[in-house]
């Protein structure tokens, strides 16, 4: 029996169509001529205000924008994942890398935007996360049918 069970055919295309839809998302956050939190200032209000409530002072805003560029990919790994055959999931946080590089070059060409490593290695540990969650969801489905 083979261990690769084929999905539906609407499985897949759902899949295919989310992650097209994000993709297009993070094309638009990308090439936004505007970074996403603006001047940053309204993060930092929050911040503050939640420092009054006992937010620990450890989590700062760039300890958010770090957070943020680690989530930002998660979907997209996952999807990537549930698309590649199980065993080559590993395909999927090289291609999130991929995009992400790509992102930060592109940012470098735009005015008002800056590229950071920094961003790529979170995005890429995002996509890494999502992959990880299609793994684990792939092997609890798996286990799932064969009892």
């Amino acid at each position: 029996m083979r261990d690769e069970r084929r999905r539906p055919l609407v499985v897949h295309v759902v899949y295919i169509t989310l992650l097209g839809l994000y993709a297009t998302l993070i094309a638009v956050i990308v090439l936004s001529p505007n970074r996403v939190d603006g001047d940053g200032m309204g993060v930092y209000r929050i911040l503050y205000g939640l420092y009054g409530w006992g937010l620990p002072r450890w989590i700062t805003y760039q300890t958010v924008e770090v957070s943020a560029n680690v989530i930002v990919m998660v979907p997209f790994g996952m999807l990537m994942a549930l698309l590649l055959p199980r065993r080559l999931w590993w395909v999927a946080v090289i291609v999130c890398s991929a995009v992400s590089l790509s992102a930060e070059v592109v940012q470098a060409l735009l005015p008002g935007r800056m590229p950071s490593a920094s961003d790529w290695i979170a995005n890429t540990a995002g996509g890494l996360a999502g992959a990880g969650i299609a793994v684990l969801f792939r092997a609890q489905k798996g286990a799932k049918v064969s009892t």
